[in-house]
């Protein structure tokens, strides 16, 4: 099977050393040019620059009224999951975040679905209340399938209704083709089959992901999304930014809030982002599961 899933994903992704010297020569450059945008912002504003808010009261409370936590214990790491009331006699709706997210951003579908489902929100590795375990290896593909498929069984369910959202689609697309078993329904959202947006992958799309490159090369991207109060990723939630959302009002100040509050978790911003360093890894020399 393993064999089978290489031979389908060969024939879309960068071959070997060649595709990862022109991806990676490509990173290099980007990497440059934003350390040097960052540069200069520090020494034009400095104190600006370094500022970062302590949300850490934001421990103590509560960002969705009447959710439940727990904790747990998959592929030997500790993951987070939010609910609001377990209900393990109903069929499970598990829901996977994106980046840079984290449980929160399924709020509204938690109180919408939780009346007909054990509707469960999880951190990912990596993001939030979760484990953040180091190295790019550990964020690989086939680890973040086995969590999801971990997390259906720690749950006490067999299968699920799997719904998912950006990075949350490309790992929910791989648990499918690995664990069929645990799937009943799949939902993704801006997260198509890696295959698939290799093979429709437009200049214009390739363009708008210039951030992933710039993502491969150490501490300057983790430096350039703590910078100015983790303002980069403010605007990501901001409507009318590049990457902001479409809807005016779709997300309050109050969530941007919540947002930054679990980005800045200690290890959060490197573990997320190693989710795009070991993407690239494996699409320029190392096979991803069909």
């Amino acid at each position: 099977r393993h064999a089978m899933q290489c031979n389908i994903v060969s024939q879309v992704k960068p071959s070997g050393i060649l595709g990862g010297v022109v991806t990676y020569t490509v990173a290099a450059c980007i990497w440059s040019f934003q350390a040097a945008k960052l540069a200069l912002k520090l020494v034009i504003s400095p104190r600006k620059f370094l500022t970062a808010v302590d949300r850490s009261f934001l421990d103590e409370q509560e960002p969705l009224p009447g959710v439940v936590h727990e904790y747990l214990c998959v592929n030997g790491i500790r993951l987070h999951a939010a609910s609001l009331g377990r209900q393990p006699d109903k069929p499970l709706m598990l829901f996977i975040h994106g980046f840079p997210e984290f449980w929160y951003s399924w709020k509204a579908q938690l109180q919408a679905f939780s009346k007909d489902y054990d509707a469960v929100a999880i951190d990912m590795r990596g993001y939030g209340q979760s484990d953040k375990p180091s190295g790019i290896s550990s964020y690989n593909l086939d680890l973040l399938a086995s969590d999801v498929a971990g997390v259906v069984q720690a749950l006490g369910h067999e299968r699920c209704v799997l719904v998912a959202h950006d990075w949350g689609g490309f790992v929910a697309w791989v648990t499918a083709g690995m664990y069929p078993q645990v799937i009943d329904r799949l939902v993704t959202m801006a997260g198509p089959h890696l295959a698939l947006m290799q093979v429709n992958l437009t200049l214009r799309q390739a363009l708008r992901s210039w951030y992933m490159l710039s993502f491969q090369w150490p501490w300057i991207s983790e430096w350039a999304m703590r910078a100015n109060d983790y303002d980069a990723l403010g605007t990501t939630f901001t409507f009318g930014s590049q990457f902001g959302p479409r809807v005016d009002g779709a997300f309050s100040a109050v969530d941007r809030e919540w947002y930054k509050h679990a980005f800045s978790r200690p290890g959060a911003a490197t573990a997320s982002i190693n989710y795009y360093r070991a993407l690239m890894r494996c699409l320029t020399y190392a096979p991803i599961p069909s």
